[in-house]
């Protein structure tokens, strides 16, 4: 990689590997913890001015008294995915390299709204809304538009912030309201019945008896019930403040994107 650090002097690092699956551990380990510590080190030899690093909504603790969380809410590792795991630890070389004297700023986005994905992350929730299935999970996280995310990451690098991190949320809404917004562009099936723990639970037994037989990884563990069942709400007043910025609406970029799923996506 030194060859790709010959004449720059800022560096955006949004590269991961993303997998809820355990067994993934090792490769997340690799390519998450051990190659941003890779990134870390070469902006240190190279005298990079600063490093924006993209994180996760994951490595911020979750509020206990029903409050939204912040960027100085304590984490634990209890009932986190490997992804978030291995990402919390990635942050942590991030801020060694701080204590080294490199600028830094760390982003943790929510679920990224933008179109052309549509197998993973954020793309998922338009590939369920277009099986028009009735049930919808109880949980709800925070969202953002794509626009903004670049819009943040640029302003923050131009600014003379450094040696912090800021919460990337525009709203905080529950899956059924987001499934909700998709599902009527796509013209297709409002979910109405809320999926219980128990099938929860069923569905992740008849996943672990899938990977046992064909070994292509789970994708439903405990982890992944914890998080479709919980509603996890973030306060996104520090970045405002920091840049006087102001989010925008979710409804426009969500249509957007389901122009786009429907021009690229067959019909079901």
């Amino acid at each position: 990689m030194e060859t790709a650090f010959e004449g720059v002097n800022k560096v955006f690092h949004c590269a991961a590997l993303i997998s809820f699956n355990p067994g993934d551990y090792n490769i997340l380990k690799k390519t998450n913890i051990e190659g941003t510590a890779n990134i870390v080190n070469l902006c240190i030899s190279k005298n990079i001015e600063k490093l924006c690093y993209v994180s996760t909504i994951g490595t911020i603790g979750r509020s206990l008294d029903g409050s939204s969380a912040n960027e100085e809410t304590e984490w634990t590792d209890q009932d986190v995915n490997v992804y978030a795991l291995t990402k919390y630890r990635a942050e942590m070389e991030v801020w060694r390299g701080s204590q080294e004297g490199l600028e830094t700023v760390i982003i943790n986005p929510g679920v990224i709204l933008g179109p052309g994905f549509w197998g993973t992350g954020s793309g998922a929730f338009f590939t369920t809304a277009q099986k028009g299935y009735s049930y919808y999970p109880p949980g709800g996280t925070g969202f953002v538009t794509v626009h903004d995310v670049v819009t943040i990451m640029t302003d923050l690098m131009d600014s003379t912030l450094k040696n912090e991190r800021y919460i990337v949320v525009a709203e905080n809404l529950k899956f059924k309201k987001t499934l909700d917004m998709i599902a009527k562009p796509l013209g297709k099936r409002i979910p109405n019945k809320e999926l219980k723990y128990w099938q929860l639970q069923i569905g992740r037994f008849f996943d672990w008896i899938f990977d046992l037989f064909t070994d292509k990884g789970r994708s439903i563990t405990k982890n992944t019930i914890t998080s479709l069942y919980q509603r996890d709400a973030y306060d996104n007043s520090k970045i405002k403040k920091a840049l006087n910025f102001t989010f925008s609406p979710l409804e426009p970029t969500i249509q957007l994107c389901c122009e786009k799923f429907k021009e690229e996506s067959p019909p079901s």
